[in-house]
């Protein structure tokens, strides 16, 4: 079975191309923690997430959220899309803008309107190894240093459309849920095969041209239905 990961537009050191904010209504209490693991129990989630926009960039808002968690944000045409596909193992919750970040100036106008992605399907990974695993709320930590790609344990996948580790933000998908995405024409959501996640080089100025390295960089990238046969 083929997976993908879900990857999206995001800023660039110094660049603030896309619309993006701060997510500032995370929970604060400790009881929304794990005691041992420190992570997030997944009953703490709130029912709708507060943005604070820090800046528009040149394109504006696009089919993704950047934010300042990480958080899988998407615009709510892109979910309306994947619901109406029947793809399975995601909820949202609503997101709301709260305001500009250290600015008392009104919103724009016409901001569309935005979900975040809270997947509940369920795997586990062969690679990267484990590290640890916490004994209280079963917390699996991963070592991504390793870079050696991510490989889904096919005997725990839940048969998901779209799941990920318990616990962790990034996604993971079936190659339909790739199909469907592209060939609806979204220009900022591409896909990478899970085992080649993070396994390429990265740029130094002494081995690499800028130019070159992009161009390799750009080939772990699916961007067209088409380029699912080429990679």
């Amino acid at each position: 079975m083929t997976f993908f990961k879900i990857w999206y537009a995001r800023q660039t050191s110094g660049a603030t191309t896309y619309a993006g904010g701060q997510w500032v209504n995370w929970p604060t209490d400790k009881s929304a923690f794990c005691p041992i693991c420190n992570n997030p129990k997944p009953e703490a989630q709130p029912s709708e997430y507060h943005i604070e926009l820090n800046y528009l960039g040149r394109k504006g808002f696009i089919e993704v959220l950047w934010n300042s968690h990480a958080l899988p944000i998407f615009r709510s045409d892109v979910i309306d899309l994947w619901r109406s596909n029947g793809f399975t193992g995601f909820d949202t919750r609503p997101v709301k803008f709260v305001g500009w970040r250290g600015k008392k100036r009104p919103l724009p106008k016409n901001i569309p309107r935005y979900n975040r992605l809270l997947v509940t399907g369920r795997a586990i990974l062969l690679s990267p190894p484990t590290k640890k695993i916490c004994p209280v709320c079963g917390f699996r930590q991963y070592d991504f240093n390793q870079r050696v790609g991510i490989r889904v344990d096919e005997t725990s996948w839940d048969r998901s459309d779209i799941f990920s580790p318990q616990g962790y933000e990034f996604v993971l998908c079936t190659t339909r849920v790739v199909e469907v995405t592209l060939q609806a024409g979204y220009k900022h959501i591409t896909f990478v095969r899970s085992e080649l996640w993070d396994t390429w080089e990265e740029f130094d100025v002494s081995k690499w041209d800028i130019k070159e390295w992009r161009k390799m960089f750009d080939t772990y990238f699916i961007r067209r239905v088409e380029d699912l046969d080429q990679t």
